[in-house]
Order: structure tokens, then sequence, then C-alpha cells
């Protein structure tokens, strides 16, 4: 979406194909950093994410490993005048910028599109648009000059070129899931980290999203002792 708004206020005609409906998606990355700040204002839209988009602002992150003691990160030495993370809804940012691009003259968004393949020039390998299908399930083609693929780890686009993406291989695996939050709660963006687990917890108001990180190649196993054993590891690791 931000490549598409980029194009268009340069004057290029771009499409930009959403598989979806809408930008909602639960649990993606909702934390907006301050260089993205920096960037919305260099495009003329950091008044209206302050002004229109609800948000949650933290100046101090704190991380401790297991046991009582912790260490407080503050945010304050960032350069620039954003010293803080947003905490937003990641499609509130994208339709934001949805919404900028869309006053383009040259930008168009599709939405429930599924690109099913590439388009060939007539030597049989240079990528000339793609192949797709629209929200009626007819099987349409657009062409294009410039083909990018951002469609996923998935990718269709990329399995069609026959790219091999390159793996780097993590320690650990990631679970999420909601807790709700009262009002007495913790606020904020809190970390906590023991031996083979951590937890962080990204206030969202009314609940909690968290993040209980596992050892790698442990999900299976840990899937099958239920969900009383999730319970007390997550009560160990937070108290």
């Amino acid at each position: 979406m931000m490549l598409g708004l980029l194009l268009a206020r340069t004057g290029v005609d771009v499409t930009v194909m959403e598989g979806t409906p809408t930008s909602c998606g639960d649990f993606r990355g909702d934390t907006v950093h301050a260089s993205t700040r920096r960037l919305l204002d260099e495009l003329g839209l950091g008044s209206r994410f302050a002004r229109m988009i609800p948000h949650r602002l933290i100046d101090t992150i704190p991380v401790r490993a297991a046991g009582p003691t912790g260490r407080a990160r503050p945010l304050t030495r960032l350069p620039g005048s954003h010293r803080h993370i947003a905490l937003i809804p990641q499609w509130d940012l994208l339709e934001l910028l949805a919404t900028a691009a869309e006053t383009e003259p040259t930008f168009r968004l599709l939405r429930s599109i599924e690109v099913t393949g590439l388009l060939r020039g007539d030597d049989g390998r240079r990528v000339v648009g793609v192949e797709y299908r629209d929200p009626s399930g007819e099987t349409k083609h657009m062409r294009a000059e410039l083909t990018v693929a951002c469609d996923g780890r998935g990718s269709t686009v990329r399995a069609a070129l026959g790219l091999r993406p390159r793996a780097f291989g993590a320690p650990m695996d990631v679970w999420w899931l909601r807790l709700p939050r009262r009002a007495d709660d913790p606020s904020g963006l809190a970390g906590v980290f023991s031996a083979g687990h951590g937890t962080i917890a990204i206030d969202r108001g009314d609940y909690y999203q968290i993040g209980h990180i596992i050892p790698k190649g442990s999900h299976t196993d840990m899937r099958s002792q239920g969900i009383g054993d999730l319970h007390r590891t997550l009560v160990r690791t937070v108290s």
C-alpha cells in the first residue's frame, strides 16, 4: 500500500490488488515506530494519523527476566520529534494509506482479488502482468510494465517464477492469543523472559494481545498437553 501511494504520487499508473475485502486481520505488526511516524510526517499524513486513528503511545518498554527485577527501556533518546511507539491495529494504518492513495488520479485499489499466475511476454520469460480471479470468480488478465510481489510467505508470484526464498532458522515459535484487560492492569507494552519461554503483552485497551514464545519445534507437543498446561506456563512466566 505504501509503495502504491509513493508511485501514484510520482504520476505512475498503479493498481494494488488486495486479497481480502478489507485490511482487517488480527495479530499483525501493530506497532508504529518513531521512524514510521517521521515518514508519515514527510508524506503529509502525520497530523491525520494523530487526529483520526485511535492509538496508545508508550515511551518506555519494561523488560525483565524471570523474577521480580527488571529494567525499563526508555525511548526518550530516539532522534526526532517522535520518542515513542504507537500501538494501533494495522488495518487502521493501511486504511489511512489507502484513503490517501485513492485521492491520486493514477491510483487504483482492487479488493478481494486472488492473483493466480503470471503473464509472460513473447519470449516466454519476461513478466508482463498477472492472471487473477475477481470477486465473482471470473479469471481475468492485467498487463503491467512492472509487477511487484507483496503476497507474503506463501507468494504465488514467487512460486510462479521458480524463486526459492532463503530460510533463516529462528530458535523460537510464537503463539498469539487475547486476554481480557481490567482497568487496574498495567498499561503499555511489557515483556518477560525465562528459560525457554517468554511473554510479550501489548495493551489494546480492553484486552491484551499476548505473544507467547515457545522453543522451536515444540508446538505439537505443547498442544497435546492441553490448555491447562499453557495457562500454568503463562502464569509462571509473568508472576
